[in-house]
């Protein structure tokens, strides 16, 4: 994807996807095997057409679960990736050869590659990760490797940062924002983190956002927000509500009832519980981040 593009992006969507996931991470809100039958009710055509119909150009979050999967990502990234802009959330445990193949990297702005610790330590596929980050660097794709700094694993935080440097790649810890249960006592974080875990964490911190998320979860409420107007959240059925804080319901995008606000409102939500809103600039009297977001999202690509 050409540098500098994401910044003449003015709408986004983060998608729900699916709900199914291979994993079984602690800190993860959903442990879900079998698929939403909602998945698959709609046609990789009929989702473009339900973005391409509102006029607008997307930049498109798809996220799970696991979005690889469901069999047909690849196709309804094809259509998508004719007029819109996509990123994917992904743990790289599925094949991905045929997306390499079949998809143009242009208009894919990043895959954001989770390095889950305990599960992949557990299924042996550390070198596995390694390998399909590499191949999709070798075919132009952008990646952000994150990895959730979840208490039991800080003291393997210094080793896997050291040994994706090796490969000339970058690990962008992700602080872990939820209960932590230790014995019978429950810890929140990031509250909870010690002096020496937070200096620990914040040497490999390469953002701003990701910053402010060490220390507290960001609040905007009262402030003007385009969320609803600029930004969407997408459930698998297809339903939009204005955000992840905000269940302000916007109608269906792949069933056309659609209907984004007029203009922005104040927000309503008591903390934002989505950092990519604090990247993209739709929020009043907010730094705009976008160019260190796209200088975060270039960290990995070929030299």
């Amino acid at each position: 994807m050409r540098k500098g593009t994401i910044r003449d992006i003015t709408h986004f969507a983060l998608w729900y996807f699916n709900k199914a996931c291979n994993y079984d991470c602690e800190y993860c809100f959903g442990h879900q095997k079998s698929e939403d039958k909602s998945v698959g009710r709609f046609t990789p055509e009929e989702i473009a057409k339900g973005f391409n119909n509102t006029g607008k150009i997307w930049w498109i979050g798809i996220s799970g679960g696991e979005p690889f999967l469901y069999q047909k990502l690849t196709q309804i990234v094809n259509e998508l990736t004719k007029k819109h802009f996509i990123h994917i959330d992904t743990n790289l445990s599925c094949n991905i050869d045929r997306f390499i193949e079949e998809i143009v990297p242009d208009r894919i702005v990043y895959m954001n590659c989770a390095f889950h610790v305990a599960e992949v330590e557990k299924r042996g596929r550390v070198d596995e990760f390694i390998k399909n980050v590499l191949s999709l660097r070798e075919n132009g794709f952008s990646t952000i490797i994150s990895l959730v700094t979840y208490p039991s694993i800080l003291g393997r935080l210094d080793k896997y940062i050291g040994l994706f440097k090796s490969y000339g790649l970058t690990v962008q810890p992700k602080v872990f924002r939820g209960i932590y249960k230790k014995g019978l006592l429950r810890h929140k974080y990031p509250r909870s983190y010690t002096a020496k875990e937070r200096e620990l964490i914040e040497e490999y911190l390469v953002d701003s956002v990701s910053r402010l998320g060490l220390y507290s979860s960001p609040t905007y409420k009262g402030m003007i927000c385009s969320a609803g107007k600029n930004f969407i959240r997408i459930y698998p059925d297809g339903s939009v509500r204005r955000c992840l804080g905000d269940s302000t319901p916007l109608g269906n995008i792949f069933e056309g009832t659609l209907q984004l606000m007029e203009k922005p409102l104040p927000c309503k939500a008591r903390f934002c519980k989505c950092l990519f809103l604090s990247r993209i600039g739709i929020i009043e009297n907010q730094p705009n981040r976008m160019g260190e977001f796209e200088r975060m999202i270039h960290l990995n690509d070929a030299p």
